[in-house]
């Protein structure tokens, strides 16, 4: 996918989204409680994807990375298209 088509995570991991499913208010306070120092997308591409899996899956209500951003995408277009 093309950076044109790419969702902001503002949009995909609403306020509302985070406090629902995870520990946080916010997708950049769960970022800053971890490990890792993000300050940009490269930094967030750089985190290993199975460290990250299991950060998820011991602050959210997700296993994965995955299954959280697929849910979130999911409501995205949810809220688009109601």
């Amino acid at each position: 996918m093309n950076e044109q088509n790419e969702i902001p995570f503002e949009q995909l991991f609403t306020e509302e989204f985070m406090q629902l499913y995870t520990e946080f208010d916010s997708f950049e306070a769960l970022l800053e409680a971890s490990q890792w120092d993000v300050e940009d997308e490269d930094d967030f591409e750089a985190i290993p994807e199975d460290e990250f899996d299991t950060y998820v899956d011991e602050h959210t209500d997700f296993p994965s990375w995955e299954v959280m951003s697929q849910t979130a995408a999911q409501r995205f277009l949810e809220r688009q298209f109601n």
